[in-house]
């Protein structure tokens, strides 16, 4: 295994772990360790982790919302299969709460079939998927969009106005997406998304999170939900989460879903 190799695996184990030991890594690997100190010097010079005594720890940056544009295209069949297998959920009847997010509108996308269903979001962007739909027959009901301050750049309501509006309904079933998930919570780099997405929450029955495998194990800038004000967590198998963070969901009392490609889903 060249050098360049066995670091990227290095750091692929932080960004699970947290930690990595020298012992470990010089069983992994086959090399001395010698060879993995030096690599741990390298990777320390170069920014990517914090060396401590037996090894190294990940070094803590907050995760931050990239450009709208961006993040439609990251993960993008990931997000696609955790948006119909949310959609899949949603009942004739139901009163669903959509917020921002490019998974969200997944969701809506996904949308077919379903009888007098209603749909609240602050969300231009999934509320114009939604009016396409509707006028396509896709589905039957009504849309409400939730007014206030609308954000030039992402096309979605937020601030006081928002909440004002927000406070006034109730939902079946809410579907939010997030920044990143860490033991600690449920978080988002914008803290009006946040207060917006943590309202939503308490004005449903039912409440699911809709986020690819990637933000987990990461913390961002504001936490707004604790693990244990969700029902459930929708997810992809694509990249693995690290059983800490499974441990605290379960002991959260929340359900961790995987969809995985080819499967309808997978209890986890």
């Amino acid at each position: 295994m060249f050098a360049d190799e066995r670091k990227g695996k290095i750091l692929e184990q932080l960004s699970h772990e947290g930690a990595v030991h020298i012992k470990e890594l010089v069983e992994a690997f086959g090399v001395s360790s010698e060879t993995i100190r030096r690599d741990l010097n390298e990777l320390s010079r170069d920014g990517k982790l914090r060396k401590v005594h037996g090894g190294a720890i990940a070094l803590r940056h907050p995760a931050r919302e990239q450009d709208y544009e961006i993040r439609v295209k990251q993960n993008s069949e990931s997000k696609r299969e955790i948006g119909q297998y949310a959609a899949g959920l949603i009942e004739d009847g139901d009163i669903v709460a959509l917020d921002y997010g490019a998974t969200t509108e997944e969701i809506a996308r996904a949308v077919c079939g379903l009888k007098n269903v209603t749909f609240l979001t602050n969300s231009l962007n999934t509320a114009g998927i939604l009016v396409e739909k509707l006028r396509h027959n896709d589905f039957t009901g009504k849309i409400i969009f939730i007014g206030g301050v609308l954000n030039a750049v992402t096309a979605q309501a937020n601030g006081t106005v928002a909440l004002s509006n927000l406070s006034r309904f109730t939902a079946d079933k809410a579907f939010l997406g997030v920044t990143s998930i860490s033991t600690g919570g449920l978080m988002m780099w914008n803290e009006e998304e946040g207060e917006f997405s943590a309202c939503l929450a308490g004005h449903a029955s039912d409440v699911y999170v809709v986020a690819d495998s990637t933000k987990f194990d990461k913390e961002s800038f504001y936490k707004f939900l604790d693990l244990g004000q969700v029902g459930h967590i929708i997810t992809d198998s694509r990249v693995e989460i690290s059983e800490q963070i499974k441990s605290a969901i379960h002991s959260a009392g929340t359900e961790l879903l995987f969809v995985k490609a080819g499967e309808d889903k997978m209890n986890g």
